[in-house]
């Protein structure tokens, strides 16, 4: 998941344009439709879930950070320190998002039989390269 997350949000290539939020969704239909145990896939539905809102939040403080970078790019008498403490609110933010997209795959993994593993990241691999019709 992690990986292919990923490539959804750097990659280019092959296949259409995937947004996380697409991504998401996908993998959260993929997980009901895989995972027969209802207590593992709810629970694994709530972690992607925590990851959609993660994301959200993300965009939320980038928008922040950013605006922070713009006042300080506007202002005449900023140094580089002010850049640099801009900068670094911006970097502390991603690494902050790129945690719990890692902890996110982590619990799904922790969660998943290796059948069903393999189930999910095939069906997000067709996904991503738009061999999945619907």
């Amino acid at each position: 998941m992690l990986i292919a997350l990923y490539l959804v949000l750097f990659g280019g290539g092959a296949g259409p344009a995937v947004t996380v939020d697409m991504f998401l969704a996908e993998t959260k239909t993929a997980v009901i439709q895989i995972v027969e145990d209802v207590d593992r896939e709810q629970r694994v539905v709530n972690v992607i879930e925590d990851l959609e809102k993660s994301v959200t939040d993300y965009r939320e403080q980038r928008v922040e950070a950013s605006k922070v970078l713009e006042r300080v790019d506007a202002e005449y008498s900023s140094g580089s320190d002010d850049y640099m403490k801009a900068l670094q609110a911006l970097e502390k933010e991603w690494l902050d998002f790129e945690f719990e997209v890692a902890k996110s795959h982590i619990e799904v993994n922790n969660l998943l039989t290796d059948n069903e593993w393999d189930q999910l990241f095939d069906r997000l691999k067709e996904y991503r390269m738009g061999k999945k019709e619907g």
